[in-house]
């Protein structure tokens, strides 16, 4: 997979019930795996409610997503926890899974050095990306739990391959979730979403 211009690290996160689960990091060390957040708390880091449902990516900068990562008492959890790495993204680009009118997955992807990291480029790419998760989303579920952490570790080796890191690096990220996934992945047909990338008119 081609890496995403802009990305210097990342994360995956999972719907499981009413709750967001962090499976895949690249970039703010275990300590962000199997962290949990509302759905309130995703959409105030997106931004904007209606693009979250219909799927759009979105770049935030870091003047943009100051109230979130050190005002928003819904995520004051994830600084509590993860610290400096949270205070160091400059840029987020964010892309939504959306299947069957629910976001069931979120694809973050940051910068820690450019306020104006990502362009059209990375957004295309980005969904490229997306959409090979929605493929594993919506896979036939041969196998239950062990299914569910296979695709886990696939959706991670995938990070890892969008922000080129070496083979050794991407083979520790494989394994590196599957410990803290049980529940099993939906399996709704996809919807489409948007290939452009918007940045709310205020911020969350």
């Amino acid at each position: 997979m081609a890496v995403v211009p802009g990305a210097e690290a990342g994360s995956l996160r999972l719907r499981q019930g009413e709750r967001y689960r962090f499976v895949a990091q690249v970039g703010f060390g275990e300590g962000v795996l199997g962290i949990e957040t509302s759905e309130e708390a995703a959409v105030r880091w997106y931004g904007d409610p209606e693009g979250w449902r219909r799927g759009e990516p979105r770049i935030l900068s870091r003047e943009q997503l100051h109230p979130t990562i050190e005002l928003d008492p819904n995520n004051r959890h994830l600084v509590e926890r993860i610290g400096k790495h949270m205070t160091q993204i400059q840029a987020n680009l964010s892309v939504p899974i959306v299947l069957r009118g629910e976001t069931v997955a979120e694809i973050n992807l940051d910068s820690l050095s450019d306020p104006a990291a990502f362009d059209a480029d990375s957004v295309h790419i980005a969904r490229d990306y997306a959409l090979q998760i929605t493929a594993l989303l919506v896979a036939r579920r041969d196998r239950e739990a062990a299914g569910h952490t296979d695709r886990v570790a696939a959706m991670a080796t995938q990070l890892g391959q969008a922000l080129k890191l070496d083979p050794t690096a991407i083979r520790d990220l494989r394994w590196g979730p599957t410990s803290t996934t049980s529940a099993s992945s939906p399996s709704p047909t996809p919807s489409c979403s948007s290939p452009a990338a918007s940045a709310p008119t205020s911020s969350p």
